[in-house]
């Protein structure tokens, strides 16, 4: 789940976001489904009346299952959604709901989907040793890069697990504390 922006009306004294549902394993089996649904708060001096209302479902072009791992990031204007099921992803359009597909060919299941504070997003994936790249976004949702590798983005607001990565090698594109420019400089006994 992930929750998007506040959009505040004074003069009715609410605010209201929509909250995207992913389901990886849509009526028992392999289909995902995105579930947009409006929370409405009215807030008056004593309380907080909280609704939630469906407002789309959307079957999405993605292979899911009880044992898939979902990964899900949000900028201002595109949730991109993707399983580990394979190296397909889907950008979809806040404002429209428009799902356009791609399937990144750099890899053959998302490890991960990581965004920076800027809005950028980077989708990770891999496989058998020599198969792992990724495809980068910028905020409007144009590609802006691709290669091997494990890139990600950091934000400060969510975390990575590194155990989501796949490490293929030793060599220093691999190697996380390297990439990450962390040098110790001294031991502590």
């Amino acid at each position: 789940m992930i929750e998007g922006g506040p959009y505040s009306n004074a003069a009715t004294s609410t605010v209201t976001r929509n909250i995207y549902v992913i389901d990886e394993s849509a009526n028992g089996g392999t289909g995902v489904t995105l579930y947009v649904y409006k929370r409405t708060d009215v807030i008056t001096s004593t309380y907080d009346t909280i609704t939630s209302t469906l407002v789309n479902t959307i079957s999405l072009p993605l292979v899911g299952g009880l044992q898939a791992n979902t990964f899900l990031a949000a900028n201002d204007s595109f949730l991109y959604i993707g399983t580990d099921q394979n190296g397909n992803v889907v950008q979809v359009d806040k404002t429209s709901l428009t799902v356009n597909t791609f399937s990144t060919g750099l890899f053959p299941n998302v490890s991960s989907i990581t965004i920076d504070p800027y809005g950028y997003v980077t989708v990770t994936g891999g496989g058998a040793p020599g198969t792992t790249g990724f495809e980068a976004f910028d905020p409007t949702g144009k590609p802006v890069g691709d290669g091997g590798g494990n890139a990600f983005m950091l934000s400060s607001t969510s975390g990575i697990s590194t155990g989501n990565i796949n490490v293929v090698s030793a060599n220093a594109e691999s190697n996380f504390p390297a990439r990450m420019q962390v040098h110790l400089k001294k031991a502590i006994p």
